[in-house]
């Protein structure tokens, strides 16, 4: 990766310099808009035995099986994510993720049961996905995008404990990816997601010394709003509002205006 390219390229010879060919738009009608980046990927680092070419940019992504595996291995893990199966759920409050509708609700694809029900209740797991940028320099506008996940299944009390959250991915830019630029970065990690949907196999855990089958959905995004419309997706520019389908009316001076519904309700 190069500061303007963002696609993903590995195995590069170490012996000349690499410049990224991808094109956005393809097909586009504008010529301008179908050229390739063309950006240097790669920068000279001096050795010994001469002049090697490295990435400027890595892009460092986890083994989300490998890490599960080391969860699995934690004492009182597996003890910890069947607690929620002892969870005496309220109609008349949400205090949980597991009063929720989609908790209750999700089906099984192979037998179309709950997702989550007491006799799978710490094989199959629930994440929830995560999105943020922040600045680690003071004084300075760069900003590094961290992809993680917590398991739901962990009680409230130890979901979010720094030894039970999974850094997936660390973005290395200096500005945040625009919407079509950050499917690069996710793709990499939606074909981890795929994989552990399907279900795998982990060797052993610290309760059983034979291999266990586990099955991961995501079931949820926590983000901010602007992370939000880029990790999900967003409906257009005119749909300002993330809770609904309004959509803004430009007729006064270009600019959106939300005034004006004869039902705000619908």
């Amino acid at each position: 990766m190069g500061y303007g390219c963002v696609t993903a390229v590995k195995d590069l010879p170490t012996g000349r310099p690499y410049h990224c060919m991808f094109q956005d738009y393809l097909n586009h009608l504008m010529a301008n808009l179908r050229s390739s980046y063309n950006d240097i990927v790669t920068k000279q680092v001096f050795t010994n035995e001469g002049i090697i070419y490295r990435l400027l940019l890595i892009y460092s992504v986890a083994n989300i099986k490998q890490r599960l595996q080391q969860l699995y291995n934690t004492v009182g893990f597996e003890k910890s994510c069947r607690k929620w199966a002892d969870w005496s759920n309220n109609d008349q409050e949400l205090a949980d993720i597991y009063d929720g509708r989609i908790w209750k609700t999700f089906k099984d694809l192979d037998n179309n049961e709950p997702f989550f029900r007491h006799e799978v209740s710490d094989s199959h797991l629930e994440i929830m996905l995560k999105l943020n940028w922040f600045q680690p320099f003071d004084n300075s506008q760069y900003s590094v995008g961290v992809i993680y996940v917590v398991v739901c299944n962990l009680p409230r009390s130890e979901r979010f404990k720094p030894l039970n959250i999974i850094t997936i991915a660390i973005i290395p830019r200096p500005n945040e990816p625009k919407l079509h630029q950050l499917n690069h970065y996710l793709a990499l990690i939606i074909d981890q997601f795929i994989i552990l949907w399907e279900g795998v196999t982990l060797d052993k855990t610290y309760e059983s010394s034979i291999s266990k089958f586990i099955w991961i959905a995501i079931i949820c995004c926590a983000c901010d709003i602007p992370a939000a419309k880029k990790l999900c997706g967003h409906i257009s520019a005119r749909v300002a509002c993330h809770r609904c389908k309004k959509v803004a009316d430009f007729t006064i001076k270009n600019h959106p205006h939300f005034g004006r519904f004869d039902d705000i309700e619908e």
